[in-house]
């Protein structure tokens, strides 16, 4: 009779054991699965983020380069025609960007650049005299310094270069 008794009571706990074995293997593989699609998510999220970081530095390079290389008369002109897009580029990259207060402060510098800042005129060149030597009247009219574009480039491009270095 023992024997018997021992039977069902394994063939009652087997009905009851294995079910509930079977029902905690299934919460752990959905456990490990819900882990590895957070994993996956995370790697293309971050993926995502490092894709929208080197087309911006691409982009901003490229604008850069433009900008730089262009002809000294048509660089306040460049410079006033790419604020579009560089405001564009900026604010695509903005929510990955660490330290968002340096480049939005970086941002509205080179937006606010003039026509002045990029010229960087010397305004301590004395005007020249009114006669040539012999003696004779020339007019000047609206005389201005003259332009020292190298230094307005050297200034957009350390605008350029702490823009890229602060979207790393």
């Amino acid at each position: 009779m023992v024997p018997v008794l021992i039977t069902i009571l394994l063939a009652l706990l087997s009905l009851f054991v294995g079910p509930w074995i079977n029902h905690i293997l299934a919460r752990r593989r959905e456990a490990e699965n819900r882990k590895r699609d957070e994993a996956s998510k995370a790697r293309a999220a971050f993926a995502d983020k490092e894709r929208r970081k080197q087309d911006f530095h691409a982009s901003i390079a490229g604008l850069r380069d433009e900008i730089l290389g262009s002809k000294d008369g048509e660089l306040v002109d460049k410079h006033k025609g790419s604020i579009g897009k560089f405001n564009g580029h900026c604010s695509r990259i903005e929510p990955d960007i660490l330290n968002v207060v340096r480049f939005k402060k970086l941002c509205s510098d080179y937006r606010a650049l003039t026509a002045a800042d990029i010229e960087c005129r010397d305004q301590s060149v004395k005007r020249p005299p009114n006669k040539d030597r012999f003696g004779n009247y020339q007019p000047v009219g609206n005389w201005q310094p003259p332009c020292r574009y190298e230094d307005g480039r050297a200034r957009l491009k350390s605008l350029f270069e702490a823009v890229l270095d602060c979207a790393k």
